[in-house]
């Protein structure tokens, strides 16, 4: 018998990268029933159904069963608990994911396949609420699956057998099984009033989320907010005390300190979020290039820099935030610290910091930037990479040239940090804000653009009605925020878009 469970609602799954396909997807000859060979067998298999727009023979995926059972205690215990019978008795079977969604695949439902000898009855695990569909007498009964809310990316059903009280377990995550599914949503609209707010960033210490704004009158507000808790529970603005305004376009996070520039020059610090003194007086800094990770190269981790000396523009490290000194690389076969005239000196996206194996050989700590503006004030559209020896300019991409990008990194596997990046593009020359994403799978090197429809939440584009935003990856459950930002009309925004890689958000069953 086929049983598909009553509508519950609808959705669809959204993925990013249209043009890749997933190795290892089934054929039709998956479609046959994978176990006949035991007893009392209530769940079969599992196969997705309807819409898709990739794969034309999707209602042929299937799912294997662990005919051995399960070791999955907790969820023995809850369907227990649920079930009000003793745990004891439960004699699982647990249906894995075999293989998941080919990339820019949307399902709309699953279909349940039971065979059995005598009366059952099904319930549905959404998360923490669950649902007792019906208790199945007829077997000519059918029914539907439907997925509900953006966030059901995993079903868990349970099928009991009430002659021989013996329970069958499905659980299953619909998802791609590479970085290429992110669904998206408002976590919050219209948190502030951002009226007389001309600027903002926000950054981290630790992990506080630091919203700063700047008034029309040059003074600047900050807000703080947890980013492993709740991201929308922002505390009161409170002035921010500084010798001088602060270029929020500066900012970055390094050793328990936020730093950034004053428009007097000077290097600021805050270990606060809200009082600001002067690191150093060293040099006319301009911006902050990001932190060099300790290697092999050097004895330990410093901060980069630019500043202006002797009327050029240089790069300049640090080891303390507070002394420093010429840093001389390489720049197309010639060793200085005079930055090269197609370098940006503005507004280029938060620096990333990784570990990464450089041509083949040994591991070296790399800082990457993108876009921001030129010294005559045009913009670029490269990607920027420094080993700590050496700079060099990656041209081959489609991104547009634009200011205040964000880019967030998601790091898939701890043998290849740089694996996937994201990349909301900021403002471009003409002053509007971008209706597309980007993707990089090479560190930037090359960027894909993510279509449209793959970043789509209903009929709305959230994460497309804004740029100039500020992105960060929640480190305990990877949901991406894309949080402030600007609208084509250049009215600032006190939004929070979020999305989440589904397989980093779920725990793979296989």
């Amino acid at each position: 018998m086929n049983l598909s469970i009553n509508r519950i609602s609808k959705t669809a799954l959204c993925a990013l990268a249209s043009a890749v396909m997933l190795s290892g997807c089934f054929d039709d000859n998956d479609s046959e029933t994978i176990v006949n060979d035991y007893d009392n067998a209530l769940i079969t298999s599992v196969s997705l159904s309807t819409n898709t727009k990739v794969c034309s023979n999707l209602s042929s995926y299937t799912f294997t069963i662990d005919h051995l059972g399960t070791s999955d205690e907790d969820l023995i215990e809850r369907c227990a608990s649920l079930w009000q019978v003793d745990e004891y008795s439960q004699q699982p079977g647990i249906i894995f994911n075999a293989d998941s969604l080919p990339v820019g695949s949307v399902a709309d439902s699953i279909k349940v396949t039971l065979s059995y000898s005598s009366p059952y009855k099904v319930r549905f695990f959404q998360y923490d609420s669950t649902l007792t569909l019906q208790n199945v007498t007829n077997y000519a009964d059918t029914q539907i699956i439907w997925f509900d809310d953006y966030a059901v990316t995993r079903i868990e059903v349970v099928a009991e057998d009430q002659l021989t009280n013996k329970s069958y377990f499905m659980k299953m995550n619909v998802h791609t099984q590479t970085s290429d599914t992110i669904m998206w949503k408002y976590a919050a609209t219209d948190l502030f009033d951002m009226s007389d707010v001309i600027d903002q960033r926000v950054d981290t210490l630790g992990t506080t989320l630091c919203w700063y704004t700047m008034s029309a009158d040059s003074s600047q507000q900050v807000r703080t907010a947890d980013l492993t808790g709740d991201i929308t529970a922002w505390s009161d603005a409170q002035a921010v005390t500084a010798p001088s305004a602060i270029n929020l376009g500066t900012l970055l996070n390094w050793g328990g300190k936020l730093y950034g520039v004053g428009y007097d020059k000077q290097l600021l610090a805050t270990t606060d979020g809200i009082a600001w003194s002067v690191a150093s007086a060293d040099y006319s800094f301009v911006n902050l290039l990001g932190v060099q990770l300790a290697d092999r190269n050097r004895v330990a981790e410093h901060l980069c820099a630019i500043a202006m000396v002797d009327d050029t523009c240089r790069f300049v490290r640090s080891a303390d935030g507070a002394s420093w000194q010429l840093d001389s690389l390489t720049i197309g076969g010639t060793t200085t610290s005079a930055l090269p005239a197609r370098f940006p000196l503005w507004d280029y996206t938060r620096p990333i910091s990784v570990e990464a194996d450089l041509n083949g050989g040994s591991t070296r700590s790399r800082i990457y930037i993108s876009g921001g503006m030129l010294a005559d004030s045009t913009l670029t559209s490269s990607t920027w990479a420094t080993d700590g020896l050496q700079w060099v300019e990656f041209t081959q991409h489609i991104v547009p040239a634009a200011r205040r990008s964000s880019v967030v990194r998601y790091q898939l596997d701890v043998d290849d940090p740089d694996s996937f990046w994201i990349m909301q593009l900021g403002e471009r020359a003409d002053g509007s804000v971008t209706d597309t994403l980007y993707f990089s799978q090479n560190s930037g090197v090359t960027w894909k653009m993510l279509q449209r429809e793959f970043y789509k939440y209903g009929d709305t584009y959230p994460i497309a009605q804004f740029g100039c935003s500020s992105a960060f990856v929640n480190p305990k459950n990877y949901r991406i925020y894309f949080i402030g930002g600007k609208n084509n009309d250049g009215e600032q925004e006190s939004n929070i878009v979020t999305g989440q890689l589904a397989n980093l958000a779920m725990d793979q069953l296989r």
